[in-house]
């Protein structure tokens, strides 16, 4: 049996619906504009329905008993609603210290007793999977441009990242349809950043997969920074035969197991 995804829908025009269809305005209301799956859908009559998140249900914060780590929510921002998730692998003993990214907790006055007690503010590691590989490489430039306070960017990963091309992207100039070129924008496009070889640590790791439809832009980006000035050393992994973040909807076959290893060697190089 062959069931229907279930939507969840969005009114831009609730007063459309406060009286009976009729048969032309049941017609706009079945007519798809703009389809961008995983994401969202759009009717001609303002609706947007959002693909469901089946593949990546909610796991509570929780101790995993087969390897040690414990996870707990640390909550950012009350409104807009915006946490992070900390996650603390198993430690010898309470003078061991981990890398983690709050800066707030710099002299381990933070909100957060685990960062407070467990982490080494001067081993930050940025990092980040598709779209949050190009945030992380972002905060990295502006690390690097701007200083830091309190805490030393040692590395950056990126993931399987997304940066534009010449191509325009449908998705994007939908959402925002006065932007311009995303091409030219340097929080896109790390070739048109000036600061670019100021990026604010001494190691950089860029992974992409085989597969994946943006490959040729991690590759580039990758290409750019070794010729851009940048003073670090930059290192590159490809993982054959496997498309975009496939360690994240199969966490447990080989290829993410290696690709794991790989970014914990990384880590650990210091």
């Amino acid at each position: 049996m062959v069931q229907t995804p279930r939507f969840k829908t969005y009114r831009k025009h609730p007063h459309l619906f406060t009286s009976p269809l009729s048969s032309a305005m049941a017609s706009m209301t079945a007519q798809i504009t703009h389809e961008f799956p995983p994401f969202f859908r759009v009717y001609k009559d303002g609706r947007v329905e959002r693909y469901p998140d089946t593949d990546s249900p909610y796991v509570e914060p929780a101790l995993d008993p087969a390897t040690g780590v414990e996870a707990k929510d640390v909550v950012i921002s009350s409104e807009p609603s915006i946490k992070a998730r900390v996650f603390m692998p198993r430690i010898s003993g309470p003078e061991e210290k981990l890398p983690l990214w709050v800066a707030a907790h710099f002299g381990g006055e933070g909100p957060e007793p685990w960062i407070n007690q467990h982490a080494d503010m001067g081993r930050v590691f940025l990092a980040g999977e598709s779209a949050g590989g190009t945030i992380a490489h972002n905060i990295a430039v502006r690390a690097g441009a701007e200083g830091t306070v309190g805490f030393g960017v040692r590395g950056l990963i990126i993931v399987h990242p997304f940066f534009a091309n010449e191509e325009p992207d449908e998705l994007i100039t939908y959402l925002y349809p006065t932007c311009g070129g995303l091409f030219d924008d340097p929080i896109l496009n790390p070739d048109s950043d000036p600061d670019l070889s100021k990026l604010g640590c001494s190691r950089v790791f860029v992974c992409v997969a085989e597969q994946d439809w943006l490959k040729p832009r991690g590759l580039s980006y990758y290409e750019i920074l070794k010729r851009s000035g940048y003073g670090g050393t930059v290192e590159f992994v490809e993982t054959e035969g496997e498309n975009h973040c496939f360690h994240v909807f199969n966490p447990t076959c080989d290829k993410a197991l290696a690709l794991n290893r790989a970014l914990a060697s990384f880590i650990n190089q210091d």
